[in-house]
């Protein structure tokens, strides 16, 4: 489904900004 989908990506994502602070806002 799309939600698992924006889930892994979103997961990934913030895994790969996370010294970042606008990982939490997104």
């Amino acid at each position: 489904t799309g939600v698992a989908l924006a889930g892994v990506f979103l997961y990934s994502r913030v895994k790969r900004i996370k010294p970042k602070p606008e990982a939490k806002a997104a």
